[in-house]
């Protein structure tokens, strides 16, 4: 039987803010994680409305994902002799606002009390995930006055994290302050009396700002918490930047909204941080609203032909975090940053991600995504800029080799860290094919494979730069590891590919993902290419709405588990994009057209972090997974990698050239136009359609200096 979680609930996100409540717009602290929070810290734990004494309820029961966006707009019912129309509007920016529209709908006057509770217990984003803390800061005195409530909470890191709530009008009753929870929450009730005459409306607001400042001691603390609202933090937002987004236009077509969907949540994901001047995006709302190296570059290499600003915010970003020699964070000199957290316990090291280097695969990634985002814009000055961090990422995998005799790129594990350094990163998730887990050091398939592609690009980077003596080295290499992976990785008896290699080379021998993303990388041999194409389309890995992580026959398959069965759309996005770079049309497209046709039946076209691995059935959409993200970064670009791939884009912009490669189109899609496409500091308006022969591709605007070549 499904059992599919409650998707009753809304979701806002502003910058660094997310506001998550229930399909009402309700607050309760419970294990969902609902709260207004601002980086790593749930600032409002509490935000319950009632009229009469009771809550009112949703119109629409089954409530939806909110946004993207800032502003939402929730039509309640509040029962009781007379109906009452509850209207809730509110918006988040550097702060929450909220109007409550109550209008009589009865024949009768109706009074009643509106009541608001709002709770705040400055909790850090991990301890609401369920890591257990040993100790916490102070929550300081309540400060009630006139219509405002101050609540304010001193972290162990000597960071002052403060909530101020202003109401209007002002209370009907004296607002009353309290605690819940032994004293982890601070919380405030107010009451207004209202008094509705049958057809008449009234208006309530209330606004909420939550600042967060350093501290030098408890008394300094006190003193700021003391100062009005607004004036605590000298910083000031800056206004948001213009993105180089284009315009895709599917002619009336069913999958419209999943692009319009995917586009508006990167929008929706990007911000401002981690430091002053940078720019990054989010990999997943709500828990993972940080700055995650393998994320963000998977995310803006997906959506690079649409969003190239994407890739140089990611490049440049994790540039300013690779670990230098001496990092007291465990980071290798050299190595790309896995994630990096900010709130109270990553500050104390309560954590281990403030920041942390866990991760084998963002390393060889930043640079896959460096040569293409140099095969789109061209950019010698962004080059340039990299070079180094480019050398230095190539002395880290060196080194990293090194230490298995230049075999293959391992990771052993460190302590605190995850179990697991690849995407699949969940302790039980590399397994043999009786079930049972592989201990490390561990090579993984598909990060070979990235090595492999990240050599190959940084070659004909090189080369470019007059390197000719690297590009030499870093071809050789990589033909001499092509040849590596498939001698120790092949499995005879499967005609598959091992998921990875464990100590001494112990072989997790189940059928997995990982080789899909092998077809996308290239490492496979034409021979070896075709036995996976044709492996990973069966009924056993094939589920109908994507690529299973693990296969159905396997005696460690889950169709709900994290990284043992479900479907993730970015994994099943790259593996179509393998098949379609490996030649094999057909198999690309039916994925792409199951992912599209999975989005089309979640709510809001938005397909999210991942999906159940049980066979689809006809009439029914796909399982979703209870606590997967509901906007991830990954499967956000996803939709717009898989139109890249179909239309089988290569840009030149060194040399002004866009190559559309056997261009082919989703099932649902007789036509696509895509206007303001970048090739280096070009544009270009672009229409690819069915017709008798087959697929038209025909440039209908833009620079005209830009040559378009079909091959296929």
């Amino acid at each position: 039987m499904r059992t599919d979680p409650d998707v009753g609930f809304r979701l806002l996100k502003s910058g660094q803010r997310r506001l998550l409540t229930d399909a009402a717009g309700a607050i309760r602290p419970d294990r969902r994680g609902h709260g207004l929070y601002a980086g790593d810290t749930r600032y409002l734990c509490r935000l319950e409305l009632s009229v009469g004494g009771r809550r009112p309820t949703p119109v629409d029961r089954a409530g939806t994902l909110a946004g993207p966006g800032d502003t939402d707009r929730i039509e309640l019912s509040a029962p009781g002799p007379a109906d009452l129309q509850v209207i809730r509007r509110r918006a988040l920016g550097t702060g929450l606002v909220e109007q409550i529209s109550l209008a009589s709908r009865g024949r009768r006057t109706r009074r009643a009390t509106v009541r608001l509770v709002v709770g705040f217990d400055a909790a850090d984003i991990f301890e609401i995930r369920g890591y257990r803390r040993p100790d916490h800061g102070e929550l300081l005195p309540v400060r009630v006055g006139g219509p405002a409530v101050h609540f304010a909470y001193l972290g162990l890191d000597l960071r002052l994290r403060a909530l101020d709530l202003t109401v209007q009008p002002q209370a009907s009753r004296s607002i009353v302050a309290g605690s819940r929870r032994r004293g982890r929450e601070l919380n405030a009730t107010i009451r207004w009396d209202v008094e509705l005459a049958p057809g008449a409306s009234t208006e309530l607001s209330w606004s909420i700002e939550t600042n967060e400042i350093a501290v030098s001691d408890r008394r300094a603390a006190l003193a700021a918490a003391a100062l009005p609202a607004g004036t605590r933090d000298p910083r000031r937002r800056r206004p948001a930047r213009p993105e180089a987004e284009v315009e895709i236009d599917l002619d009336r077509s069913p999958l419209q909204p999943i692009l319009d969907r995917s586009l508006a949540d990167l929008r929706l994901l990007a911000e401002d941080g981690p430091g002053a001047g940078d720019r990054m995006i989010a990999a997943g709302l709500p828990w993972f609203a940080a700055l995650f190296g393998r994320d963000s570059l998977l995310t803006a290499y997906e959506a690079i032909a649409f969003r190239p600003d994407l890739a140089v915010d990611a490049l440049t970003v994790l540039a300013g975090h690779q670990a230098r020699p001496g990092d007291r964070h465990g980071g290798e000199p050299g190595q790309i940053l896995h994630e990096l957290r900010t709130g109270e316990m990553a500050r104390l090291g309560e954590v281990p991600f403030g920041p942390s280097y866990g991760s084998v695969d963002a390393t060889p990634l930043w640079l896959i995504l460096l040569g293409e985002a140099n095969d789109w814009l061209a950019d010698p000055v962004l080059i340039d800029r990299l070079w180094p961090v480019a050398l230095r990422a190539l002395a880290w995998l060196d080194a990293r080799l090194a230490l298995d005799q230049g075999q293959f790129l391992r990771y052993a594990g460190r302590p605190g860290a995850l179990a697991n350094e690849g995407w699949k990163d969940s302790p039980n998730a590399v397994r043999d094919r009786v079930g049972a887990t592989v201990p490390a050091p561990i090579a993984l398939a598909e990060v070979q494979g990235y090595l492999y592609d990240a050599w190959r690009r940084l070659a004909r980077l090189a080369r470019e730069r007059g390197e000719v003596a690297l590009a030499i080295g870093l071809d050789r290499r990589a033909s001499r590891l092509r040849v590596r992976f498939r001698d120790a990785f092949w499995i005879s008896d499967r005609s598959f590919p091992a998921m990875a290699l464990g100590r001494q080379d112990r072989v997790a021998d189940s059928i997995a993902s990982n080789a899909g993303q092998c077809l996308w990388s290239r490492i496979l041999t034409a021979s070896t290419a075709t036995a996976v194409a044709r492996r990973i389309l069966a009924d056993d890995m094939d589920s109908g709405w994507g690529i299973r992580t693990l296969a159905a026959g396997e005696p460690a398959f889950d169709p709900r588990g994290y990284h043992t069965g479900s479907v993730w759309p970015h994994d099943t996005a790259l593996i179509a994009g393998g098949l379609k770079r490996a030649g094999f049309d057909a198999a690309a497209i039916k994925l792409a057209d199951q992912l599209f046709e999975a989005a089309l039946a979640v709510p809001a076209s938005r397909l999210p972090e991942l999906l159940s691995g049980e066979a689809r059935v006809r009439g029914a959409g796909p399982g979703l997974v209870a606590g997967a993200c509901p906007v991830q970064a990954w499967a956000s670009a996803a939709p717009l990698h898989l139109v890249r791939s179909l239309l089988g884009l290569e840009p030149d912009a060194r040399a002004a050239r866009l190559v559309l490669r056997r261009p082919r189109l989703p099932g649902a899609v007789d036509r696509i136009r895509i206007r303001g496409l970048s090739v280096g500091a070009r544009r270009l308006d672009l229409e690819v359609s069915r017709s008798r022969s087959g697929v038209r591709a025909a440039q209908i605007g833009g620079d005209p200096a830009i040559r378009l070549t079909r091959l296929g």
